[in-house]
């Protein structure tokens, strides 16, 4: 009842208020429409950026820009199982090819020293280095499938980092124990 007479009595006085409220309500409206579309326009300018650069261009194989989905790869895990899923995938790791690329002395050549048959790529090494085949039965079903599958994907990018564990190829991996591959378990209060 107080709501009704309250109503009455605005209904006179209160035009201009009314208007006004619409008018903010159409400011903040348009103003979400310019956020938008000026959103649209960077995201699009730094998308061409992003194609033209030779940055991340490793990377860029996983997924052409960098998304959301990334990020789900390294959510709940420790810390070192993160730097060896960043090797990885950037390939920016102690593998031949890219210390030999980086002109690391003592790495001239990029081909594999285990093997001598090919360049020991991060391919190489999961998929095709005779040295490390009794260590393959732990990629699973990722075994047969691509690199790019494999990384991408929550679980392969497990099978494919407890291998590089396994394998203790990485002088930096060697003291650090399966058991460390273990996810974060995160406790409610």
């Amino acid at each position: 009842l107080n709501h009704q007479k309250a109503l009455a009595r605005l209904k006179g006085q209160n035009l201009d208020i009314l208007r006004t409220i619409a008018t903010v309500q159409d400011k903040t409206k348009a103003q979400q429409r310019l956020k938008k579309s000026r959103d649209a326009l960077y995201l699009i300018k730094w998308r061409k950026r992003w194609l033209k650069s030779d940055k991340g261009r490793s990377i860029a194989k996983y997924r052409r820009y960098p998304s959301k989905e990334a990020p789900k790869l390294y959510k709940d895990r420790v810390k070192a199982f993160c730097s060896a899923l960043i090797y990885l995938r950037t390939e920016k790791i102690g593998l031949q090819a890219f210390l030999s690329k980086m002109r690391v002395p003592g790495y001239e050549s990029p081909i594999c020293q285990d093997c001598q048959q090919e360049e020991e790529t991060v391919q190489h090494f999961l998929y095709k280095c005779p040295m490390w085949e009794s260590f393959r039965d732990i990629l699973g079903p990722y075994r047969e499938k691509s690199l790019e599958d494999t990384l991408n994907t929550r679980e392969g990018s497990k099978k494919a980092v407890e291998f590089l564990w396994a394998t203790k190829r990485l002088d930096q991996f060697r003291s650090i124990s399966l058991d460390c591959l273990q996810e974060k378990v995160r406790v409610r209060s």
